[in-house]
């Protein structure tokens, strides 16, 4: 059995301003990471998510395809870059 590894101290604080509903701040905190290349797996989820809860459909379908390249999984994290990417879909008019 591997151990997991530790999510960096700026993913966990990004997400968790991300769970409390700070979508500014933690826009900024995982655009900034993106920006220097230190997304984890689950930060590029939380990146979709949160470009997606400000408004950026392109973004977030950009950051979810992102995630799903790595391969899909079931459960949650799955659902949301599959709706993320549906929507964007739907608002291109290509559903």
């Amino acid at each position: 059995m591997s151990e997991a590894i530790p999510r960096a101290d700026d993913l966990r604080l990004a997400r968790l301003h991300l769970r409390g509903g700070t979508y500014a701040l933690a826009r900024v905190e995982l655009e900034t990471l993106a920006g220097v290349d230190r997304l984890d797996r689950a930060g590029i989820l939380d990146l979709a998510e949160v470009r997606w809860r400000t408004g950026d459909l392109a973004g977030a379908e950009a950051a979810a395809a992102a995630w799903l390249e790595d391969g899909d999984e079931p459960g949650p994290d799955g659902a949301l870059a599959h709706a993320i990417s549906a929507e964007a879909a739907a608002d291109r008019g290509a559903l």
